[in-house]
């Protein structure tokens, strides 16, 4: 074949000719094309780490990203009466809208930091334990008055605590509202064009749930002898 003829060529001519470099040079290069563009393309991040996107990098230092480091917890509340079932350890706790009571809120920077966020104010409402908002009024005692008497809006310490000094409204009673619980609802304070940004629902936190009564001695003899007269949930 051709590399015999090749061989013949080199034995009989001697010295290597023009000719058999050509020959070689045939060899030795690919019968196909080769596409040199993914060698010659100079290598950046984006080819090394494929599943990086250059929006990964950047640091989000905007609004959002400081009420994201926010935290809020319960560091006290009290009830007026707690009601514990002996059989099953449940307990029921009791408020009356004849004396107010006294919620504590601590607000910190996410894993106990500081404070990210400067002038913050943290807000209550009323609500039924089922999450359902508390009717205007009721079919059978009419209109509700204020459900919160008190300050609804507190502003956070540079300790981070907040103090809500609160009594429950005159119609605000599980009577009034087929004998169902209700719940305070405290959350952070948002910014207009932050209200339904779901990566900030953590900003709401929901108190046990309670009964509100207008008279607390409405409990047996027993409930009474050991009811102290300040009780503080267990809110670990």
């Amino acid at each position: 074949g051709r590399q015999g003829r090749r061989h013949s060529r080199m034995m009989d001519a001697g010295p290597s000719s023009i000719g058999d470099d050509l020959d070689r040079l045939e060899d030795i290069l690919p019968s196909e094309p080769v596409d040199l563009s993914d060698w010659l393309e100079p290598p950046t991040l984006q080819s090394r780490v494929p599943s990086l996107k250059v929006e990964d990098l950047l640091v989000d230092t905007g609004p959002i990203a400081a009420y994201e480091r926010l935290r809020i917890s319960f560091l006290q509340q009290d009830a007026h009466r707690v009601d514990e079932n002996h059989e099953t350890g449940d307990k029921e706790y009791i408020y009356t809208n004849q004396r107010p009571f006294k919620v504590v809120l601590q607000a910190q920077g996410a894993n106990g930091g500081p404070l990210p966020i400067d002038n913050l104010h943290l807000t209550v409402r009323l609500m039924l334990e089922s999450g359902s908002d508390v009717e205007a009024e009721s079919k059978q005692h009419g209109a509700h008055g204020p459900l919160l008497i008190g300050d609804t809006r507190v502003a956070v310490g540079s300790d981070g605590l907040a103090t809500f000094e609160l009594t429950l409204g005159r119609t605000a009673l599980s009577s009034f509202c087929s004998g169902q619980r209700f719940c305070l609802l405290f959350r952070a304070d948002l910014p207009a064009d932050l209200l339904d940004e779901p990566r900030l629902a953590h900003l709401s936190v929901l108190s046990v749930p309670f009964k509100s009564l207008t008279k607390l001695h409405r409990a047996s003899a027993a409930q009474r002898a050991l009811t102290l007269p300040r009780h503080f949930l267990d809110i670990s």
